[in-house]
């Protein structure tokens, strides 16, 4: 009896570990087989693709990364839905100016640019003979130590000097490879392609320009940094002119004579239009948050769908093992009614046949004396 009821105890047991186990995978959220999902490795190496190949009975995932090794025991928290990232298209324009004089011929749309980086001339005749010498043999020792390091580099201020020294701050990836060739070349073992595309994502759009078809396009902030930093230098540079120069006060009227410059192209009879040259491809990372956030409510309602299914199969189970161990209750218990009547009867008749045996008894030792 014991050891009937510690059998049905280890059943019932482990018949409740199954259940609380096919729970846990139907309630994990990504499934096996499903879509590809990211595990986040903080930030040093961040969300890596991978798909889910096997939910246990924690919750917990094991996923596979393309080119990595397996990852078991990830917790739900370090996992999110791959999304494919959504980019959206924006127009670009440049200024173009067109002379009004008749013999005057279309400007070129990079004259703003030009405009920008022009530095202010320098009248040498103004320079006492020191300061001439002297800047004289710093342009010597610039252009020696220029010499001395004239590998080149891939940093991202050379990517962005590149660019700015275009019209529309513009190239295609092959002019910019053939450009950094030699660095390329140079850095191949320590991974210079992989820097150079690195630094062009992180200040680079991707471009259709009119006759040029794809191109990269230097970030709009980076192009304004880039011009603020060049007019600071710039304007160092002037203020150490008019330090150079006699008292006379020709650095302020340097400064009136580059004001005047500029303003006689602006208003010497040009018109600026506005033109449409492209479009640059950005990337949405707005809808591209609000594409997963959908995908993820559409996988927690489906999680749910499953749980509810489970629990209704292993209610059905329950009912049906309840049943079953009902009807053997109610055989046992007419077995033993049956048993018992049986019992019963045999009692009676034994007790009949001791009545008759005594009573034969007592008769045969009547008859004796």
């Amino acid at each position: 009896m014991k050891r009937a009821t510690k059998i049905e105890t280890d059943r019932i047991r482990q018949q409740a570990n199954e259940d609380a186990c096919e729970l846990a995978v139907a309630a994990a959220r990504y499934q096996v087989g499903g879509d590809a999902v990211e595990v986040n490795f903080g930030q040093s190496t961040g969300w890596v693709k991978g798909r889910v190949t096997m939910v246990d009975c924690t919750g917990k995932y094991a996923v596979y990364f393309t080119g990595r090794s397996l990852e078991t025991g990830v917790d739900e928290s370090r996992v999110r839905l791959y999304q494919k990232p959504i980019t959206k298209t924006e127009d670009i324009y440049e200024d173009v100016h067109y002379y009004n004089d008749h013999n005057a011929r279309h400007a070129n749309s990079n004259h703003r640019q030009q405009q920008q980086h022009q530095q202010q001339d320098v009248n040498l005749d103004d320079l006492d003979p020191t300061t001439v010498l002297g800047i004289i043999v710093v342009l010597v020792v610039v252009v020696v130590l220029l010499m001395l390091t004239s590998k080149q580099r891939i940093t991202e201020s050379a990517v962005v000097d590149l660019f700015m020294s275009t019209a529309g701050y513009r190239l295609p990836l092959s002019a910019v490879h053939q450009h950094f060739a030699r660095a390329l070349d140079n850095e191949k073992n320590s991974g210079g392609h992989a820097k150079l595309e690195a630094i062009l994502r992180g200040n680079c759009d991707l471009a259709q320009v009119q006759g040029q078809g794809e191109v990269l396009l230097l970030k709009q902030h980076v192009v304004v940094q880039e011009v603020s930093r060049r007019q600071e230098q710039e304007a160092r540079m002037r203020d150490a002119a008019a330090q150079a120069r006699n008292g006379r006060g020709s650095g302020a009227g340097a400064g009136r004579r580059g004001g005047d410059g500029n303003a006689g192209f602006g208003n010497g009879g040009t018109t600026t239009v506005r033109q449409r040259v492209g479009t640059r491809v950005l990337a949405d990372t707005v809808s591209t948050e609000q594409a997963r956030a959908a995908r993820e409510k559409v996988l927690a309602a489906q999680a749910a769908l499953r749980v509810a299914a489970v629990k209704a199969k292993q209610d059905r189970a329950e009912s049906a093992r309840v049943q079953e161990f009902q009807t053997k209750m109610d055989q046992l218990q007419r077995e033993l009614m049956g048993d018992t009547a049986q019992l019963g009867n045999a009692m009676a008749r034994y007790d009949r046949v001791m009545e008759q045996y005594k009573a034969t008894g007592y008769a045969t030792t009547g008859s004796s004396f």
